[in-house]
């Protein structure tokens, strides 16, 4: 067994407090854009949920919007938990416009969906996991609104 000095043991301490001071920045980095992603899917959500002609199908996404909405907020804590920044988003959702099909949003969710269990194993990786888990709550729970926005999307063409 080797002897080490307490020099020795500072020097590995905060070498070992880099690569996590490392890790958390990349995780960071990873949660902003999961927020960005999902700010923007609810802003869209919102924007092409005020033009559905029918009050049954404007109740159903306005579901999945507050299920964006808590979403939003639980990777915010995070983000702030590790000392990161939350990105103000509020100037550039000005610019979404209607398009009057839930098609694009449906590819952008499932993005987010596949994207998120990348994050999740980093997390984990990382040594984070409690923010795994919370991650993979958010993500199961995606996995429902991704089968609401296409039963929406047949319920809209149908009605149509």
């Amino acid at each position: 067994m080797a002897k080490y000095s307490w020099i020795d043991k500072v020097i590995t301490g905060l070498s070992e407090g880099a690569k996590k001071d490392g890790k958390a920045k990349k995780l960071i980095e990873l949660l902003i854009e999961d927020y960005e992603k999902t700010t923007h899917l609810e802003s869209l959500l919102r924007m092409e949920n005020q033009h559905l002609a029918y009050p049954n199908l404007q109740k159903e996404v306005d579901n999945v919007i507050t299920a964006k909405k808590r979403h939003a907020g639980v990777l915010s804590n995070m983000i702030t938990e590790l000392g990161g920044a939350v990105p103000n988003l509020a100037k550039s959702e000005n610019n979404i416009f209607p398009k009057g099909n839930f098609h694009e949003i449906l590819e952008e969710e499932s993005e987010l969906h596949n994207v998120m269990a990348d994050h999740v194993n980093l997390a984990d990786d990382f040594g984070y996991s409690e923010f795994a888990e919370k991650l993979r709550d958010i993500r199961s729970e995606d996995y429902e609104l991704i089968e609401k926005l296409e039963r929406t999307i047949m319920r809209v063409n149908a009605e149509i």
